[in-house]
Order: structure tokens, then C-alpha cells, then sequence
């Protein structure tokens, strides 16, 4: 390891800038705190997940499922189609210019930018 320069005048250490790892030393409560925050939080990321996985799976058993909302339905069924447009879209795109620099590439090499005679005088004198 390299010794420290000499303009360097103040060393950091990792404990001095990190304020607090949940997993590491530290202090019980505001792990505690911590957890309560990240157990809320999970629970408001899946909620809304389960919610609408629920009215979507059975959106047309009127028993089951969480609500039902009609235009939440229209609005669930046009983002879908217009997410699937769109990924089509990109698709295509990329295939189509994925080709298009294939067929240039091809004609780039079709292209013979030497001569052939000369080259080959060229190679019996490195061979030589």
C-alpha cells in the first residue's frame, strides 16, 4: 500500500461519514425506527399491487375481488394496449435498424479499397 501523501492533512474514515447501517453497530432505537419505516413503506409499495392484481384477475366475477370501477378497467385496458404498441414499436425499430447496419456493413466489405495486385507483392516481400 502507498503511503499518504504529503498534502493530505485530515484522514476520513468510513464512521465518520456514515450517519447509520441498519446492519451494522449503532443505536437500537433508530434501528427500530428504521424498521417501522421500511415495514410501512413495503406495505404501501405491495397494498396497491394486491389491490389491483385482485381487481384485474377478477374483474368479471362480481363475488370477488377488491372493487370494481369501470373506468379504472378502460384506463387498465388502454395502458396496456398502448404499452404493447409501443414495445412493438420498439421492437421493430431496432430490428429495422439492426438490419439496416448489417446490410451497410456488408457493403462496406463488398467494397474493395485495395489493390489486389499490389497487396500481393506486398505479402511475398514479408514473406521473404
Amino acid at each position: 500500500m502507498n503511503p499518504t501523501p504529503g498534502y493530505v492533512i485530515h484522514e476520513v474514515h468510513e464512521k465518520e461519514i456514515t450517519v447509520d447501517w441498519f446492519y451494522g453497530p449503532g443505536h437500537p432505537g433508530k434501528k427500530l425506527a428504521q424498521l417501522v419505516l421500511i415495514v410501512i413503506a413495503w406495505f404501501f409499495l405491495v397494498l396497491p399491487v394486491v389491490v389491483t392484481a385482485s381487481a384485474i384477475a377478477n374483474r368479471d366475477n362480481p363475488d370477488k375481488g377488491w372493487w370494481k370501477y369501470t373506468e379504472g378497467f378502460y384506463l387498465w385496458d388502454t395502458t396496456i394496449a398502448f404499452l404493447t404498441v409501443f414495445l412493438v414499436l420498439f421492437i421493430v425499430g431496432y430490428l429495422v435498424l439492426y438490419w439496416l447496419n448489417r446490410r451497410s456493413l456488408k457493403e462496406r466489405n463488398a467494397r474493395a479499397t485495395f489493390d489486389a495486385e499490389r497487396l500481393s507483392k506486398r505479402l511475398e516481400i514479408a514473406d521473404a
